[in-house]
Order: structure tokens, then sequence, then C-alpha cells
């Protein structure tokens, strides 16, 4: 399962978001940052797949990949 970890009102996050539903991949979101931020990440959106945390890009590339 996918979670990405975000905002309402963060573009780039809105911008993953709509990238996983035209592809229709089931996620989950959170807005809980605390679990992010304990693990030193300051940039945001995240995609959790497994135990791999994506930023941004990487996380855009995983998308096109799939």
């Amino acid at each position: 399962m996918l979670t990405v970890f975000g905002s309402d009102d963060c573009p780039r996050c809105k911008v993953l978001m709509s990238k996983l539903d035209a592809k229709n991949i089931e996620y989950e979101k959170s807005f809980d940052t605390s679990e992010l931020e304990r693990m030193g990440f300051t940039i945001l959106p995240i995609l959790k797949k497994d135990d791999d945390y994506l930023e941004f890009k990487a996380a855009v590339k995983y998308i096109q990949s799939l």
C-alpha cells in the first residue's frame, strides 16, 4: 500500500495525488508529518512505498513506471 504524506494546501502534494488518481492507484493520505520529521524529512510530499520513502521527483518517476 502506498501512503502520501503531505497537506491539502501543498501544490506538489496535489500533483502527486492527481498522478496516482490518473493511474487508478490506491493510496492513503496522511497529513501527520511528525513521523517524517523524526526521520529527518523537511520537504513534502513524501510517498511511502513499503519501507521506502520517496521524495517528489523519485515518486513521480515511480508512478510513471507503473
